[in-house]
């Protein structure tokens, strides 16, 4: 009887070491996964900083061109505001006679058949 306990045991043990190695080889596979998924995050979240992130100088270059965009159109409000009606028929008056004079004078500029 003692002996036949005394396998049992020793195949409890071989078991046991069994189990202990396949849950190692588990633990393994899984700290490895871990690690691989937290370098994708990683490499992730780099790639959508750089996505979102603007190149300071293009920026500074935009921003100062919609400065002087936003300068011209205030100026041109404020002169318009400044504009009676007769000013702005006179203004109207000299555009359109320069429009003539420019195509009147490339229409004779222009050899016709």
């Amino acid at each position: 009887m003692m002996k036949s306990a005394g396998e049992l045991m020793l195949s409890a043990q071989t078991g046991m070491s069994i189990l202990r190695a396949e849950i190692g080889a588990l633990e393994e596979y899984t700290d490895t996964a871990k690690a691989r998924n937290s370098a994708a995050l990683s490499g992730f979240e780099i790639a959508r900083g750089s996505m979102y992130q603007a190149d300071p100088y293009q920026a500074a270059d935009r921003a100062g061109a919609r400065a002087n965009q936003l300068e011209a159109v205030y100026t041109l409000t404020a002169r318009l505001s400044r504009l009676s009606l007769s000013d702005y028929l006179k203004m109207k008056l000299c555009l359109l006679t320069c429009i003539f004079l420019i195509f009147g004078t490339l229409a004779q500029a222009t050899p016709s058949d």
